[in-house]
């Protein structure tokens, strides 16, 4: 393994494209004087900008996705045409061009070679890792029923431990024997801060991608079933947590993750939470059927429902279709099928097979979606995009590892 904590990744674009991506989940709790994203995006934008200025060459494989995320700007900005402006949707459309576009249009130059993805998912460790150490506290200390920063901001740091335990795991799984000691501790911590949380959907969706490597681990004969011999490290983890877990349970942990899971099958319906999102589906539909090709209007979701500004859908499918309608939702199929043709199709074009790294990819893409069908507006789930956008430049490594090499070997 080329990367495996090596200290001056956190010197690197990648590092501080990380650290934009998820300062959301911490940069209140340091109560700076200035906006955490902010720094961290305009140090990615300088690098990025000397690297242009030392080799003026814009890759065609930024062609594509470029042409998609301005065809979404012109969509809302038409929406806003149509439908009027409030603060809601400026908002809304000012953080999607500041924000978001930034998160799905960056992996395209600054990801070279594997190694870049690489960091990437070090640096994703790195800062889970650090949250998960500040959170420890809280979690042994526990005084309220939820674990975050920010005010309690559970959630983002559920999806930083999330994510963060993926990249963990691949490090584990891919690296040697020493090096799997050593990240063993740190994946135990990170995935007891997730735990710890008390946020579902990050818990299921980690326990989604971990069945079906489960499942994948065996091949099934008329008689035999077989271990696959690169499935024995996932399978001794998995041991290990079996142990673990309930130990920390019996212990009196994870209380809130168990009363949330409990309450979905109580007679209430699942909790406030999960009637709340009732309610938003039946809204988002009957926003759809009032104006079924635009959509009501960019950020209008929340006047429609409950008649307040900032409130969403908390369904990606359903903020489009009621905010933009079926061209709306016609865009995101477009976007999820890009990424899907370029993760799967070229990908195996291009290499053959799905090696463990695009499989770490493709499960934080799995992941975040999952998220962001339950939790979020699109700006809040900007991290799909950006691991929509590692997917789809991922095919292009090779070919760029063997150009490189030709013209060496020209030399």
């Amino acid at each position: 393994m080329v990367v495996i904590f090596r200290v001056k990744v956190v010197f690197s674009v990648e590092f501080l494209y990380i650290m934009f991506l998820f300062s959301g989940a911490f940069k209140e709790s340091l109560n700076a004087p200035f906006d955490l994203a902010a720094i961290f995006l305009g140090l990615v934008l300088l690098k990025v900008v000397w690297g242009i200025i030392k080799r003026p060459v814009i890759k065609k494989s930024l062609i594509i996705p470029g042409a998609l995320v301005i065809s979404l700007l012109f969509l809302m900005l038409t929406s806003t045409m149509i439908t009027g402006l409030t603060d809601s949707s400026i908002e809304k459309v000012i953080k999607f061009v500041f924000l978001t576009m930034p998160t799905f249009l960056l992996p395209f130059i600054i990801i070279k070679n594997k190694e870049s993805i690489q960091k990437v998912l070090l640096s994703v460790s790195i800062l889970s890792i650090v949250l998960s150490l500040f959170a420890f506290p809280m979690i042994i200390n526990r005084t309220g029923l939820f674990v975050g920063f920010n005010n309690g901001n559970y959630q983002g740091l559920a999806r930083t431990t999330g994510i963060g335990f993926i990249a963990l795991a691949y490090f584990y799984l891919t690296a040697k024997k020493k090096v799997k000691l050593f990240v063993l501790p740190f994946l135990i911590i990170v995935s007891v801060t997730l735990i710890s949380t008390g946020s579902r959907i990050p818990l299921i969706a980690i326990g989604a991608i971990g069945i079906y490597a489960l499942i994948n681990s065996f091949v099934i004969k008329k008689s035999d079933v077989l271990i696959k011999k690169n499935s024995i490290a996932g399978l001794t983890l998995a041991a290990v947590f079996i142990i673990v877990i309930p130990f920390l349970f019996s212990k009196g942990y994870f209380q809130t993750i168990v009363y949330r899971f409990k309450v979905l099958f109580e007679d209430n319906g699942g909790g406030a939470s999960t009637l709340g999102r009732v309610d938003r589906i039946q809204s988002a539909i009957e926003m759809f059927k009032e104006n079924i090709i635009f959509g009501g209007g960019i950020g209008k979701f929340g006047q429609f429902y409950i008649g307040t500004e900032g409130v969403y859908a908390h369904n990606i499918f359903l903020e489009f279709i009621s905010e933009l309608g079926l061209i709306g939702v016609l865009w995101l199929m477009v976007f999820l099928t890009f990424v899907l043709y370029h993760s799967v199709i070229q990908y195996k074009r291009a290499n053959r097979y799905l090696d463990s790294l695009q499989i770490a990819l493709i499960s934080g893409f799995l992941f975040f979606f999952i998220n962001a069908l339950v939790s979020g507006d699109i700006n809040a789930n900007r991290a799909l995009f950006a691991f929509g956008g590692f997917l789809a430049m991922s095919p292009y490594l090779k070919s760029e590892v063997k150009k490189a090499s030709s013209k060496i070997a020209m030399q």
